[in-house]
């Protein structure tokens, strides 16, 4: 993970944190893809703890901007098995079309690529356009029931 460039600056994508939670909250809240009484810390932490590696933020001036949720298949167990998860993707509308979204689901990518994965689906809500346009920029196909890609070894 490291700096990516955007027209006005410098952002940089990391490992999302247990202190990210207030932030992350507020930007899936502000975007409607959640209300507050759902999205807990304790739920938040427990998936951190789980699925850390895919679950990303991006910074900007030492602001959270984005967030982007992924899981694997794996469980607790943290063996690999057949699929990965990108959902819950979010960009702070002050900060959209630096290319934070597509780094964040570059990023997930990656660590899906890594592990081993050959399919990776995106949960995209079917009125949300704009992410599902981004989704199939990067290869993400839709199957009328969500957006899925197969990634090339």
């Amino acid at each position: 993970m490291g700096k990516n460039k955007t027209d006005s600056g410098k952002f940089v994508i990391r490992k999302a944190t247990a202190g990210d939670y207030g932030r992350v909250k507020e930007l899936l809240v502000q975007s409607g893809q959640i209300t507050p009484d759902v999205f807990t810390k304790k739920r938040y932490e427990n998936t951190l703890e789980d699925f850390n590696k895919y679950s990303l933020v991006a910074q900007k001036d030492g602001k959270v901007v984005g967030y982007i949720f992924g899981f694997d298949d794996s469980g607790r167990s943290g063996k690999s098995k057949f699929y990965g998860y990108l959902g819950r993707l979010v960009v702070d509308s002050e900060y959209r079309n630096m290319g934070i979204g597509k780094a964040l689901i570059e990023e997930s990518m990656a660590e899906f690529k890594k592990v081993g994965y050959k399919t990776v689906f995106a949960g995209v809500h079917k009125l949300n356009t704009s992410s599902k346009r981004l989704f199939e920029k990067h290869g993400f196909r839709d199957d009328d029931l969500m957006l899925l890609r197969y990634l090339d070894l």
